[in-house]
């Protein structure tokens, strides 16, 4: 199988109900975000918030700042291994 990368045109992003895109609308559920971060046990406190393009913001680890990308596997149970599959990432 080869690596596809689908792109997607992103207009917004907000917290929601569901985590979707929609209409270049990316919807996050919070709590679904946090539930994933307490996972890890080296995290003692979780904060979210959302960060727009000219929106007068300081973030203090430019490091923590990505560009989200998320494998989509054929089974849903799990993604399929790097480089592998299809990634889908924000244009």
């Amino acid at each position: 199988m080869r690596l596809e990368l689908d792109i997607f045109n992103i207009k917004d992003i907000r917290f929601g109900e569901k985590t979707s895109l929609k209409g270049g609308v990316l919807s996050m559920n919070r709590s679904e975000i946090c539930e994933i971060l307490s996972m890890d046990g080296r995290i003692s406190r979780i904060e979210t918030g959302l960060a727009h393009p000219g929106e007068k913001c300081r973030i203090f680890q430019v490091a923590d700042v990505i560009k989200p990308r998320a494998k989509i596997s054929k089974d849903g149970d799990k993604p399929d291994p790097a480089g592998q599959g299809r990634t889908c990432s924000k244009k």
